[in-house]
C-alpha cells in the first residue's frame, strides 16, 4: 500500500501543481473556495461512518454486507439533502461570491455523491490494501493525463474542474463492481435498533472530523471575505503543498488502524502505539525541516505569481510535525472508541482558529492566516497529548529528542549550503543520505520490529 500510494500520491502533486501553476492564483482561489466549501459539508455524509465501519468489520468480517448496505445507502441520502443545501447557501445567502466560485462549487460538489460510495474504507477493513493503492493510482493517472491534454490556459478552468470530478467518480464504480464480484451485493439492514446504533457511533467520530474540517475552512472563508481570490488562491497553493507532506502519515493511518482496533490489552496497545509514533515522528520531522529549508524551491516550480507562497510554506511547516503527532494519537484513541475525548482537542482548536482569525486576517492576509493554522493546530496538540497521557500514561515521544539533535544541525547546514548557491537537488539528497545514516546509525529506528509490523 505504501509504495503504491505514495506513487499514486505522488501523481496528485504532479497533476495539482500543473493545475495550480497554469491556472493561475485568482482561479486557484476560486478552487480553493469550492473544495473547501465542499468539504465543508462532506464531513456531514463523511460523519464517522469509516471508522466504525472499520472498525466493526475488522472485529468481523461476517457483516461486512450489512455494514456496507446500511452505510452506503445512508450516506448517498445525506450526499443529496447536503448538496442541496450548498446550492440553496451559494444561491441565497452569499451575494458577494463571484459566478466562477459558484460555478466551480456547484460542479466541485458532485464529489459528495462519489464519496457517499466510495469503499476504500471497507478494504481498508479487511487489509486489502492494494486494492485502495490501485484505484488511487487510476484516480490520480486520469487527473494528470486529462489535465495535461484538456488543460492548457487559465481559460480552461472549468474542464479541470470536471475532469477531477468525473475521475474520481469512475474509479469510484469500478471499486463498487470490484466489490460484488468478491462479496456480493451489500444489503442494506432497515433495523431500527441497528441504524440508530450506527448513526450515533458514527455521529460521534464524524463531530471529530466535522470540527477538523472548518479548521481550514474558516480561514479560507475570512480570507475569501476580506482579501479576495488573489490571497486565497496564494495561500491555497501553500496550504496544498502541506497537504501534500501529510501524504505518509495517511498511509501510515489506514495500515495501522485496524490492527490498533484488534488490540485489547495495555501491553498490547502501548507496543503497537510505539511504533506507529516511531513511524510518524520520523516522517514528520525529517519532512517539516525540509519543507522549511527548501521552500523557496516552490518559485521554481509553480512561476513568479506565486512567490510568496515560500513564505507561508515557511510558516506552516511547524504544523506538518504537530499534526504528524496528532494523527497518532487521533486515530488510536478513535480506534480505541474513544472519539469523545478527541472532540475536546478539536473543540480548542476550533476556538483558536476563529480568535486568530478575527485578530489576523483582516489585518494581515494570508501571512495571518498561516499564523492562525499553526496555533490552532498547537492547540489540539496539547490537549490531546494531556487526554492521551491521561489514558495510557505514556506518550510515546522518547525519539523525538534524538531526532531534532539530528535533524537542527543537519538542515541548518543545508540551510546554509543554499545560501552559498550550491544546488539544492544535491543538498535534498545529502540531507536525506544523512538523516537516513544517522537515524540507523544511532538506533533509533529498529528496521526489524518495522519489518514485522508491516508484514502482520
Amino acid at each position: 500500500m505504501s509504495v503504491a500510494e505514495l506513487a499514486g500520491k505522488g501523481l496528485a502533486v504532479v497533476f495539482s501543481i500543473y493545475l495550480i501553476k497554469i491556472i493561475g492564483p485568482e482561479n486557484n482561489g476560486a478552487l480553493t473556495i469550492a473544495k473547501a466549501s465542499v468539504q465543508a459539508v462532506l464531513v456531514f455524509v463523511l460523519l464517522g461512518f469509516d471508522q466504525v465501519g472499520i472498525r466493526e468489520i475488522a472485529r468481523d468480517k461476517n457483516r461486512i454486507n450489512t455494514y456496507v448496505g446500511s452505510i452506503v445507502t445512508l450516506r448517498v441520502v445525506i450526499a443529496i439533502i447536503t448538496y442541496a443545501l450548498l446550492f440553496a447557501f451559494f444561491e441565497f445567502a452569499l451575494g458577494d461570491v463571484s459566478e466562477k466560485t459558484k460555478i466551480a462549487t456547484y460542479i466541485y460538489g458532485i464529489m459528495l455523491l462519489s464519496n457517499s460510495i466510495q469503499l476504500n474504507w471497507v478494504f481498508q477493513a479487511v487489509e486489502r490494501m492494494h486494492i485502495i493503492a490501485v484505484r488511487s493510482i487510476l484516480v490520480n493517472v486520469s487527473n494528470l493525463i486529462g489535465l495535461i491534454i484538456f488543460v492548457r490556459s487559465e481559460d480552461d478552468f472549468f474542464t479541470a474542474v470536471w475532469i477531477i470530478v468525473l475521475s474520481f467518480f469512475v474509479n469510484v464504480v469500478w471499486m463498487i463492481i470490484y466489490y460484488i464480484r468478491y462479496y456480493g451485493f451489500p444489503v442494506f439492514k432497515y433495523s431500527k435498533s441497528f441504524i440508530k446504533s450506527l448513526s450515533y457511533e458514527s455521529m460521534r467520530v464524524g463531530f471529530v472530523f466535522i470540527l477538523l474540517s472548518m479548521y481550514n475552512i474558516i480561514t479560507v472563508q475570512f480570507l475569501s471575505i476580506y482579501h479576495g481570490d488573489y490571497q486565497t488562491g496564494i495561500y491555497g497553493a501553500a496550504f496544498q503543498i502541506i497537504v501534500f507532506s501529510l501524504i505518509p502519515a495517511t498511509i501510515m493511518q489506514g495500515a495501522f488502524f485496524p490492527q490498533l482496533s484488534q488490540m485489547s490489552s495495555i501491553e498490547d496497545r502501548n507496543s503497537l502505539m510505539s511504533k506507529f509514533m516511531m513511524l510518524n515522528l520520523l516522517s514528520g520531522v525529517l519532512i517539516s525541516f525540509s519543507m522549511f529549508t527548501f521552500s523557496d524551491s516552490i518559485i521554481w516550480i509553480l512561476g513568479d505569481k506565486y512567490e510568496k507562497t515560500s513564505t507561508l510554506i515557511k510558516i506552516l511547516s511547524p504544523t506538518i510535525l504537530i499534526q504528524y503527532i496528532s494523527s497518532a494519537y487521533f486515530s488510536t484513541l478513535i480506534s480505541w472508541k474513544r472519539e469523545k475525548l478527541v472532540m475536546f482537542a478539536n473543540l480548542a482548536g476550533f476556538i483558536a482558529v476563529i480568535a486568530i482569525n478575527i485578530l489576523l486576517v483582516p489585518h494581515y492576509g494570508f501571512y495571518g492566516a498561516a499564523i492562525a493554522t499553526v496555533v490552532c493546530e498547537l492547540s489540539v496538540l496539547i490537549v490531546i497529548m494531556i487526554i492521551f497521557y491521561n489514558t495510557l500514561k505514556r506518550l510515546h515521544l522518547e525519539t523525538i529528542k534524538p531526532l531534532f539533535l539530528i535533524s537542527l544541525p543537519l538542515f541548518g547546514f543545508a540551510f546554509l549550503a543554499l545560501d552559498y548557491g550550491i544546488n539544492t537537488f544535491i543538498v535534498a539528497l545529502f540531507s536525506l543520505i544523512v538523516y537516513i545514516f544517522l537515524v540507523v546509525k544511532f538506533k533509533i529506528l529498529n528496521i526489524q520490529e518495522i519489518r514485522n509490523v508491516f508484514r502482520r
